[in-house]
């Protein structure tokens, strides 16, 4: 065989692979939510901001006291107290909740940084557990970032379904591409993780 037919069938079988692996993520994303239980009681909660109902949600498992504390992460500098209670799906316990027991990160703008600022958040406080919400497209790259940013801590996921991901995702258009990009970023990470000693880049940030 010469060596620009290998090269070929190599060439072949990557792409071939890449569309399994595509298949075998867009699936697993699409029953995510659907599949997972009732996240276990943990020492803390975080929420990735830029996803419909992501803040709602950490605020609902920090009501139904599954962490003692919640971190929003990744809040825009210019949003107020205000926007984010209205965000967290209202309920009159809500300001008492933001009160005592929300802490709120302006810092992060990717989900690297979003690791970054929830591992210094858990070291702060000695987390030893904490439970991941985000949307359910997002959440293996997170857990990726998260799990490389502090090793020492227990995490559990918390995926967040989406209004506009109903039904056969390769039917649609817009989801379609956006776990494509998902995918993508999602493989970047992987290729990072595999190589010991790589600097890891922050160029590449959340697309919500």
């Amino acid at each position: 065989m010469s060596l620009g037919a290998l090269t070929r069938r190599l060439l072949f079988g990557g792409v071939i692979a890449l569309a399994i692996g595509f298949v075998v993520f867009a699936q697993r994303v699409h029953t995510m939510v659907e599949r997972q239980s009732p996240p276990q009681t943990a020492d803390a909660i975080v929420a990735l901001t830029g996803g419909e109902d992501r803040i709602a949600a950490g605020v609902e498992l920090l009501r139904q006291r599954r962490g003692a504390r919640l971190l929003i992460s990744g809040v825009h500098p210019d949003a107020s107290i205000a926007d984010l209670h209205g965000l967290a799906g209202g309920g009159g316990d809500v300001d008492r909740l933001f009160d005592c027991c929300v802490d709120i990160d302006r810092a992060a703008r990717t989900t690297l940084e979003n690791g970054a600022e929830t591992a210094a958040w858990a070291r702060l406080h000695d987390f030893e557990s904490v439970i991941v919400v985000t949307s359910d497209y997002h959440m293996p790259r997170a857990l990726l970032v998260m799990r490389r940013a502090m090793p020492e801590v227990e995490l559990h996921a918390y995926a967040v379904a989406r209004a506009d991901a109903s039904g056969a995702w390769w039917r649609n258009p817009r989801e379609m591409r956006r776990l494509t990009v998902e995918y993508g970023k999602y493989l970047y990470i992987l290729a990072q993780d595999a190589l010991p000693g790589r600097a890891h880049a922050s160029g590449l940030g959340r697309e919500e």
